[in-house]
């Protein structure tokens, strides 16, 4: 009785190991992901959009559902993510959102309790992250919450200016939303039931 309690306690303890580090790296693997998108759209919004408005341009940015079929549109920055993400999800791997609370388009707030929780803590911390573990077996995915924080004038201006924004007093540097980064980990946790119970 006692060899079988030390081995299930060795199994749970190889397992939360092995879970933990699966974890880990789904953790560094989403803030890799939340910082490439960060910088496309800094690129994106300051090189791209910035440019072409000061050139003078004529440019329609539009969102994501109507600026293929708008002549001259083009995607906001936001929407610019957007499509990226349709076209990465596809694959079956990651997700990529941007949310806010002060949401300009109403599918673009929290949707869960958590994203909630985790917009308000990093738009107070804006140098940290907040990740998630949602889901069982292997439907698991490990959620995490990046500040996105204002770094083209363009984006200041849009929001500032758009009549359905709740907040018109941003300013460069500030936080006005989050990056939602989503990965799927049930096939880690999967193999990581499998190692405990090959090493007991």
């Amino acid at each position: 009785a006692v060899a079988g309690v030390i081995t299930g306690l060795f199994y749970m303890m190889i397992e939360r190991q092995q879970r933990d580090i699966a974890v880990n790296q789904a953790e560094t693997t989403a803030k890799a992901i939340a910082k490439q998108v960060q910088a496309e759209r800094s690129v994106y919004a300051g090189d791209v959009i910035g440019k072409l408005k000061k050139e003078g341009i004529p440019i329609v940015p539009q969102p994501l559902s109507t600026f293929r079929s708008v002549e001259g549109g083009v995607p906001l920055p936001a929407s610019f993510v957007f499509a990226t993400s349709e076209k990465v999800s596809k694959g079956g791997t990651h997700t990529m959102d941007l949310l806010s609370l002060w949401n300009i388009n109403p599918e673009q707030g929290a949707r869960t309790a958590f994203e909630t929780e985790a917009l308000k803590f990093v738009a107070a911390n804006p140098d940290k992250v907040m990740g998630q573990v949602a889901g069982e077996g292997h439907e698991a995915r490990y959620y995490q919450v990046t500040a996105d924080v204002a770094s083209a004038e363009s984006c200041v201006e849009c929001h500032n200016n758009h009549p359905k924004s709740p907040k018109h007093d941003f300013v460069l540097g500030d936080v006005m939303g989050g990056i939602v980064v989503s990965l799927p980990i049930g096939q880690a946790f999967t193999t990581a039931k499998l190692n405990a119970i090959t090493s007991t």
